[in-house]
């Protein structure tokens, strides 16, 4: 009767959507959304930067009215108070701000490794090996599934694993019931049938990603279509290309004996100068997320090639056969670092990351050498 009613309006009656779909976006809009990106953030103000004006000086205001326009399509039933108090549970509610904003008697800004970090205590215990999904006081299991399950939609479950403060992280979350397992597993499945590649996980399409952005039959054109962030087709391949260059030079940063990163970059005399350059106009670009800076697609296709352990390779012997040849080719910081476990170079990245922004040595050097933290904007 309703999609009667549906068809007889023109299709106009809201579907409502998800609460955890909402949950999520809202969660993941500081750490995945173009005008983050576009702004340089590193922080969150809870104050909305209301002592800044209006205008490109109030990034976290800019944030939030971006947020609220990109639901706003979607939230139906949902009111804007209600929408502020998840912005606020999940933006600025990590306890380290709290205690500090009694002290102050004013709101701290939020560092965004913080803010990851506060997500996942909300998400996921900080058990080794495998985790499991918090269940808090006001939801259910199911809903704390689902809700964990959407987020995972929004962001990828590697970063989240990587952020809980496990002193070895987890690699998988457990949510399936231990009985419902035993009993699948006693009278067995049916076999889902779906086509080849339908099936691929996030970690496995990066690392597909990482090897083919190496290659030399990589198509300026390549990701051309609708709906591409960062304006598509070959600058969003741009971006993609100075994301992965500036990954492994900050993995290659964390493994040496440099304290600050500009000195690390300075010290890289076997690059030749025309690389220097490139590589230079591609760490300005992701510290400002403005695209005048980027260099040509040639450009950095040919640098990370030359940075990728694999990369004159890539392409000539053929794709890789088997799972265990993904993580150990595809990769170039598992490539330096000889991993074979599943996803083992991403996490290692963050892990390292993370814990040299949590060590306030590390940022006080540089803060204090260069005014701000280079190490926290490019990653």
């Amino acid at each position: 009767m309703r999609d009667l009613q549906s068809q007889a309006l023109g299709g106009l009656i809201p579907r409502r959507v998800p609460d955890a779909y909402i949950r999520a976006e809202v969660a993941a809009f500081p750490l995945t959304s173009e005008m983050a990106f576009g702004n340089a953030m590193t922080e969150l103000a809870p104050s909305l930067d209301e002592s800044l004006g209006d205008g490109a000086d109030a990034p976290t205001r800019c944030l939030w009215r971006d947020c609220e326009k990109a639901l706003s399509e979607h939230a139906s039933g949902w009111s804007l108070d209600r929408l502020i108090a998840l912005r606020d549970f999940f933006w600025f509610s990590w306890p380290s701000a709290a205690g500090e904003a009694r002290q102050s008697r004013r709101p701290q800004p939020v560092p965004m490794h913080r803010y990851l970090q506060h997500l996942t205590e909300v998400h996921l215990d900080a058990h080794p090996g495998a985790t499991e999904v918090v269940e808090s006081m006001e939801s259910t299991a199911l809903d704390a599934v689902t809700h964990y399950r959407w987020l995972t939609f929004a962001l990828p479950e590697d970063v989240l694993l990587a952020a809980t403060g496990a002193e070895f992280p987890p690699t998988r979350v457990v949510m399936e019931p231990p009985l419902l397992v035993r009993r699948l597993l006693d009278q067995g499945v049916t076999e889902i049938h779906h086509h080849v590649g339908a099936g691929m996980d996030f970690p496995l399409l990066w690392a597909s990603l990482l090897a083919a952005l190496a290659s030399s039959a990589l198509d300026p054109d390549a990701l051309s279509g609708p709906g591409q962030p960062l304006k598509g087709g070959e600058t969003w391949l741009r971006w993609l290309l100075a994301a992965v260059v500036t990954r492994y030079l900050l993995a290659e940063f964390l493994l040496s004996k440099e304290k600050l990163l500009p000195d690390f970059v300075a010290s890289r005399g076997r690059m030749q100068p025309h690389g220097r350059r490139v590589l230079g106009r591609a760490l300005r670009a992701m510290k400002s997320g403005k695209d005048v800076e980027l260099p040509e697609f040639f450009e950095l296709r040919d640098l990370y090639q030359d940075m990728h352990p694999t990369g004159s390779i890539i392409g000539v012997e053929g794709a890789p056969r088997t799972l265990d040849e993904v993580w150990r080719r595809c990769d170039p910081i598992a490539v330096r670092l000889s991993l074979a476990a599943p996803d083992a170079g991403e996490r290692w990245l963050m892990l390292r990351a993370l814990r040299r922004l949590d060590d306030p040595k590390n940022l006080v050097d540089e803060e204090y050498a260069l005014g701000t933290s280079e190490f926290s904007r490019l990653f």
